[in-house]
């Protein structure tokens, strides 16, 4: 986490030089805590900010593979998704939108018009609400749903089990 937050110090200051160190840490493989909830925390806004800075392929790589082991110990198995037919002109693509903002908030606004233009003969809809608060606007994107289903309050778990369980063939996190 520390490393994070001093890229984050070093590129506001524009100081170059302690950015080129702490990147070389990175390269090195030094720094890194146990794989535990920390850890998890750190890297995911680590990787998130690295995106922002020329590093080698082979050290994101190791950093992923590092998240991936400790968000597995933390987080427990992936989920097991639920097999979906080939697509096909037979069927509808299923399509999975998330977020807490179905509502008179700027996600909601936007998305509204991108689900209301959906080809509802070609892709069958869900979306997921995060949040329960609702409006006249919830009342109105619920409409360009095939499936409205809310999350909010649920266990993060319980809630991705409950998607995986949809089988989806696209999830799109708005949040």
């Amino acid at each position: 986490r520390q490393i994070g937050y001093a890229l984050e110090t070093a590129q506001f200051r524009g100081d170059f030089d302690q950015i080129d160190r702490l990147l070389h840490t990175l390269r090195e493989n030094r720094g890194h805590a146990d794989p535990d909830a920390e850890l998890v925390e750190a890297l995911d806004t680590l990787l998130y900010l690295l995106h922002f800075f020329d590093l080698e392929e082979e050290v994101f790589a190791r950093l992923y593979q590092t998240f991936d082991q400790a968000a597995s110990s933390v987080y427990g198995a992936p989920l097991t998704l639920v097999a979906r037919p080939p697509v096909d002109q037979q069927r509808r693509l299923c399509i999975g939108y998330l977020s807490g903002d179905w509502r008179d908030h700027v996600m909601g606004k936007m998305m509204r018009e991108i689900l209301r233009r959906h080809d509802r003969n070609r892709f069958e809809v869900y979306i997921y609400a995060t949040d329960a608060r609702e409006d006249a606007m919830t009342q109105e994107i619920k409409g360009y749903a095939d499936h409205w289903v809310t999350l909010a309050g649920q266990d993060e778990r319980l809630a991705a089990e409950a998607i995986a369980q949809d089988g989806l063939d696209v999830l799109i996190d708005c949040s």
